[in-house]
């Protein structure tokens, strides 16, 4: 049983974390720590010396108190060093385990939404993206087309949930710097729980490169009646007291290919260096029901308002929602 319970614990996490078998010998990061050989062969020993103590003290059992306090006490101290490696292998094992068990869930628990509305999606959406479903994405596209035309799984609901898209989910289909050029690798990344003020969020960030600034382009995003965008924007709380950042503006434009338009729907600057009332997440929402229907680019603009220094601008939980 107590082998059970800390192999359990052990593989709380990613099911893959283990590998080969000829690698579980190895201790080649700090989860492997409970998966070795060791501390199960010291729990035998213990156990059998346990065990030992326990037949050895059957004949004083009518003689001794059923406190549990008491019951401790008259342990043999052999007894008491078993409970308590018991325990702290235990303990170790939840505090090493659990958390990272708990993120490896919502990592696979959006990693699941993104595959969905892959599936659900599949006509409009590009190849390279369906690898995350199937690694043959033809192969994906027409079981999804199977799906579809016999109701099946995630089209035998004609309304699943969730209903929202959030960009945070996807990668860009385009990341542009000042004149078409290639955006550096720093310039582009995501937080999972960014804060800023009082309120934490998942969160992209787009730091504006040269003079025009940095865009970024999610291709074929489906937009169903009633839809609006929720998103919201901030600098980064290092840069409020750098009187060297003059701010930055951020601009959404979103791309109609049946009418092939380009139509600005926000533009808003932040200057938290200079503007107290802006050192927050400003939350905003768009609607989008002029393009129901519609498969539109969405594109993220920042712009520097002078200088680049200190740009460190985010968006924060951006997503369609109907």
């Amino acid at each position: 049983m107590l082998t059970s319970l800390e192999v359990t614990l052990t593989r709380s996490g990613d099911i893959g974390y283990l590998g080969s078998a000829e690698n579980i010998f190895f201790i080649p990061d700090i989860r492997h720590s409970l998966a070795i050989f060791l501390p199960l062969i010291c729990i035998y020993i213990l156990a059998i010396i346990y065990l030992k103590g326990s037949v050895s003290g059957e004949e004083d059992n009518c003689k001794k108190s059923n406190d549990f306090k008491f019951y401790l006490r008259e342990r043999d101290q052999k007894n008491l060093f078993l409970v308590g490696i018991i325990f702290t292998l235990l303990l170790n094992g939840a505090v090493l385990h659990t958390m990272p068990g708990i993120s490896m869930m919502e990592t696979n628990y959006d990693q699941q939404i993104i595959n969905q509305y892959y599936v659900q999606n599949y006509e409009t959406i590009a190849d390279e993206k369906f690898i995350a479903v199937l690694p043959d994405p033809l192969l994906a596209k027409s079981r999804a087309a199977e799906l579809k035309q016999y109701n099946l799984s995630i089209f035998a609901n004609p309304d699943p949930e969730p209903h929202f898209l959030s960009f945070y989910w996807l990668d860009p289909d385009l990341k542009s710097a000042s004149g078409g050029g290639a955006l550096e690798a720093v310039f582009y990344k995501k937080d999972s729980n960014l804060r800023m003020g009082l309120e934490s969020m998942p969160a992209i960030f787009e730091h504006p490169q040269g003079p025009t600034g940095t865009t970024m382009v999610y291709e074929n995003i489906k937009i169903p009646p009633g839809s609006y965008l929720d998103f919201n924007i901030g600098l980064d709380e290092y840069v409020w007291d750098k009187p060297e950042s003059d701010g930055v503006t951020f601009e959404i434009y979103l791309y109609d290919s049946t009418t092939n338009t380009t139509h600005e729907i926000f533009s808003q600057m932040l200057n938290p260096a200079h503007a107290k009332d802006d050192r927050r997440w400003h939350h905003f929402q768009l609607s989008l029901e002029k393009y129901a229907g519609k498969n539109v680019d969405v594109q993220f603009v920042t712009r520097p308002n002078g200088n680049t220094s200190y740009d460190w601008a985010w968006w924060g939980d951006p997503k369609v929602i109907w």
